[in-house]
């Protein structure tokens, strides 16, 4: 069913949606077909038009009473990928995607530890938490904070003749590190993904911070907000920290990129799973009250491509310290490989099931009235 509008504005419309009342005899009518339907609101004023598949969303008995259709403007538009979309509906939902016969490379999120430092060192400590060990480390005017704190001791890969000193109370010693990278009781695999986590942050301290209510990690705002774009690796780079404006004075929104980055072991191996993801602050460093809103719109508008292309650079991130440089030596306390690849016996054809390229919504704002500021 199509329905053609040149009304200034549709029913509960707002900047992100619009939505559509159906009458109870079209309602039933249409969840007694034998195949799909759709509607489809064109506005013939703005040339654009609407899909919604009504079976799947009466599918939801309030729905169905209420006889609302809830249009998102980015996700519902039609467009010229919409036909692979649309072509998918028409499957049947206990069918499978037609396999190719073709074998096919997946890369995975998971980036491979190729070693750690050898040995982790530990001492008695008095200090019973980390905030204490601030405190102590302020002091002394230098800082270190890759260690955890366990039973009254201090452990870490770090020697403790360094800013680790003032917090230990007796002499240091030391064990190898496999004895906790290879352990098979839960207390000693705890205490190493402890850490390794406060190590990896303490490796990148300068340019990430930790978020400890949702647990990653996210690159800093550049001291004037100005746009700060990261190369690592081949290709041109992402910019990590950008700022949005409402008009020319006011910053509606700072956007980060993020990741939840999570030591794993399988197999004797140890992997860190990266999942990117995006924090949103007001000003660079206070959160947005609207971060849940923005990260949902960014999330509903990324494509397979933008998420692989941010794994491979935080992972190209991570590692690029691994090397000594003019100016720095490396830090190789944790040492990665490269992402782990698979290789399958089948393939599935992507144009039955994704939008394709020349289909994104790149050349769209994330938000309609915003823009990014110049660099």
């Amino acid at each position: 069913m199509a329905l053609n509008t040149t009304a200034a504005r549709m029913i509960g419309e707002t900047h992100q949606d619009f939505t559509y009342t159906c009458s109870a005899k079209d309602v039933q009518y249409w969840l007694g077909a034998s195949e799909p339907v759709l509607l489809v609101v064109v506005r013939l004023d703005q040339q654009r038009a609407w899909w919604k598949r009504l079976d799947t969303w009466f599918a939801d008995p309030r729905r169905r009473r209420s006889r609302v259709v809830t249009f998102d403007k980015v996700d519902a538009l039609l467009g010229l990928g919409s036909n692979h979309q649309i072509a998918a509906v028409a499957t049947p939902a206990d069918d499978p995607l037609p396999l190719l016969r073709s074998s096919e490379t997946l890369t995975t999120n998971l980036l491979r530890v190729r070693g750690f430092a050898p040995t982790i060192h530990w001492a008695e400590t008095d200090i019973t938490d980390r905030q204490g060990a601030w405190a102590v480390m302020s002091e002394a005017g230098q800082y270190e904070s890759g260690f955890i704190l366990q039973s009254n001791r201090l452990y870490s890969f770090a020697d403790l003749d360094g800013p680790l000193a003032p917090l230990c109370r007796s002499t240091s010693a030391s064990f190898p590190t496999a004895k906790w990278a290879d352990a098979e009781d839960p207390a000693s695999r705890r205490n190493f993904v402890a850490l390794l986590n406060f190590t990896l942050r303490a490796m990148h301290y300068q340019e990430l911070r930790f978020h400890p209510e949702k647990n990653y990690v996210f690159h800093v705002a550049s001291p004037d907000l100005a746009p700060r774009k990261m190369k690592v690796g081949r290709g041109s780079g992402q910019t990590v920290f950008q700022v949005y404006r409402a008009d020319e004075n006011k910053v509606r929104y700072c956007r980060h990129h993020a990741a939840f980055l999570n030591f794993r072991q399988w197999d004797g191996h140890w992997y860190l799973e990266i999942d990117p993801t995006y924090h949103f602050t007001r000003d660079g460093e206070r959160e947005s009250l609207f971060a849940p809103e923005y990260l949902a719109k960014i999330k509903r508008l990324e494509r397979n491509a933008a998420v692989r292309g941010q794994v491979e650079h935080w992972a190209q991130f991570l590692a690029q310290r691994q090397s000594d440089t003019l100016f720095d030596a490396a830090d190789r306390r944790i040492e990665f490989d490269e992402l782990t690849a698979v290789t399958v016996d089948a393939a599935i054809d992507e144009r039955t099931w994704t939008v394709p390229k020349e289909a994104e919504l790149g050349d769209l704002p994330l938000f309609p009235e915003e823009g990014p500021i110049a660099s």
